[in-house]
C-alpha cells in the first residue's frame, strides 16, 4: 500500500507556474550566466504554457541565487578536528 502511494505521489507535476519555474531553476540559472536573456527565457515558459511575468522571474532568480549562497557559506564554515576540541 505505502510503496503504490509513493510511487503516485512521485507521479505527481507541479501544477503552478512558480513551483514549475522552481523546479526548472537549476538549468535556468545556467542559462542566464551563459547569456541567455531573462526575457528570452520567459517568453519560452509562457509558449510552453506556463504563465509567468518576469518581475516573479526575476525575483525567483534572486532568491534561488541567495539560497545557493547561503547553502554554500553554511558547507565553507571550517568543522574543529576532535583533536583541536581536546587540546583546549
Amino acid at each position: 500500500m505505502t510503496d503504490n502511494l509513493i510511487d503516485k505521489i512521485k507521479a505527481l507535476r507541479a501544477t503552478s507556474a512558480v513551483s514549475t519555474l522552481r523546479n526548472l531553476m537549476p538549468e535556468i540559472d545556467l542559462k542566464v550566466r551563459e547569456g541567455v536573456s531573462h526575457e528570452d527565457i520567459v517568453a519560452t515558459m509562457y509558449a510552453s504554457g506556463v504563465d509567468i511575468n518576469l518581475h516573479t522571474f526575476r525575483s525567483a532568480l534572486y532568491r534561488y541565487r541567495k539560497q545557493q549562497r547561503d547553502a554554500e557559506d553554511l558547507t565553507s564554515i571550517p568543522v574543529p578536528s576532535p583533536r583541536k576540541l581536546a587540546k583546549k
